[in-house]
């Protein structure tokens, strides 16, 4: 009874002297090949025996019935077609070479440079828009958890990656295949018995990383569709309060009742505005923002919960850099008010120039921060933040 087992081909067409070499080691372990799609062979096993493999050009479609009786003539006989190139094969050590016209490679190939040309011109595209993108968040990347936050976390990390990883394997493979076009255009002739296990690791784990990052951005895309999100209603402001964040009526009650007054009539001026929102992302298992605009006073206040302490950590440490290069001081709470600050892992506090108050907590995986201009000193109503995170 006939067994035969699938394997994975590492090769492309223009590595066909590796493959070649590939397969007389495969014949020598006791697999001869019988059929190949794309990258991969179903091959026989039997008993392990010398074979020789040689992969020539198309020239009109896989081996007609005359080519294979000329090459059979001459000791060699067809095994299968694989993309543009057909496999024969000789367990003769003495029958002579069947294909030596290295230059019919070089035409073979030619098509190869174009194809290549045109997926390293759209992979240069994507690299441009990607970098464009980045560029434009620039002033509001501070490090790897806000570039992540900012581009869609795992979905644009992976896309980046994915495009890298392309951009290389589209390299090497426009590289090699105008070396072997350089070989044969200065009468070079075509090698055999090639060195293939660097090759052929190399391929594998190109092929591994592709699809794992492929993998990867699916998976982003699908997280960042399913992840939840909630806006949350004007109307339902005043029943709205999860715990965090700390909410403009409990700072600045005055201001808020031009918000309550509007909620209540459902007349909205234009100098009033209340929104608020809660969802998740890759980072950080709740998000809850809220930002009110009541005449000449705005507060907007955002409660995270990171999925680890080091992300936590890592966020605040990103968002106090933004502000410390616009030459803001912040001030470290921790020291100069512990009594207030007990518990908390950090507390800092600063002042703009055009008088928006910010305050910054954080313990463990919880972060609130706060930007408030108005008549109130945030400080004065520390204990209401610190209250609620503890």
């Amino acid at each position: 009874m006939k067994t035969t087992v699938t394997r994975f081909i590492p090769f492309l067409i223009h590595e066909f002297e590796q493959m070649e070499s590939w397969l007389c080691h495969m014949a020598s372990r006791g697999f001869f090949l019988e059929s190949a799609f794309w990258l991969w062979g179903t091959f026989e096993k039997g008993s392990p025996r010398d074979r020789k493999y040689r992969v020539i050009p198309k020239a009109f479609g896989s081996a007609g019935t005359e080519e294979k009786e000329i090459y059979a003539a001459s000791g060699w006989h067809y095994v299968c077609a694989k993309g543009d190139v057909n496999i024969f094969y000789t367990d003769n050590k003495t029958a002579p070479e069947i294909f030596t016209d290295s230059s019919t490679f070089k035409s073979h190939l030619k098509r190869y440079v174009w194809l290549s040309l045109l997926l390293l011109a759209v992979i240069l595209f994507w690299t441009f828009k990607i970098v464009q993108g980045i560029m434009s968040l620039q002033d509001v990347i501070n490090g790897p958890v806000t570039f992540l936050i900012e581009t869609g976390a795992l979905a644009a990390t992976f896309f980046i990656l994915l495009i890298i990883a392309a951009l290389v394997s589209v390299l090497r493979y426009f590289f090699k295949t105008i070396f072997i076009i350089y070989r044969s255009a200065r009468g070079k002739e075509l090698r055999h018995n090639m060195p293939y296990k660097n090759t052929a690791l190399r391929n594998r784990l190109e092929l591994f990383s592709i699809l794992i990052l492929a993998a990867g951005l699916v998976a982003g895309i699908l997280v960042s569709h399913n992840l939840p999100y909630t806006v949350i209603s004007a109307d339902k402001t005043l029943a709205f309060r999860s715990g965090r964040p700390v909410m403009l009526k409990e700072i600045d009650p005055e201001s808020w009742k031009k918000v309550q007054r509007c909620i209540d009539s459902e007349a909205w001026s234009e100098s009033v505005d209340y929104s608020a929102d809660e969802y998740s992302d890759a980072l950080f298992k709740k998000i809850v923002n809220i930002c009110t605009d009541a005449d000449d006073t705005i507060f907007r206040s955002d409660y995270y919960e990171a999925r680890h302490e080091k992300i936590a950590a890592q966020f605040v440490k990103e968002n106090l850099s933004y502000y410390v290069k616009q030459g803001n001081t912040i001030c470290d709470l921790k020291k100069f008010r512990p009594a207030e600050t007990t518990g908390l892992d950090y507390a800092g506090y600063w002042e703009e120039d055009d008088g928006y108050q910010h305050l910054c907590l954080r313990v463990g995986t919880k972060i609130e921060t706060v930007s408030y201009s108005g008549s109130e000193k945030l400080l004065e109503h520390l204990e209401v933040f610190t209250d609620d995170i503890i």
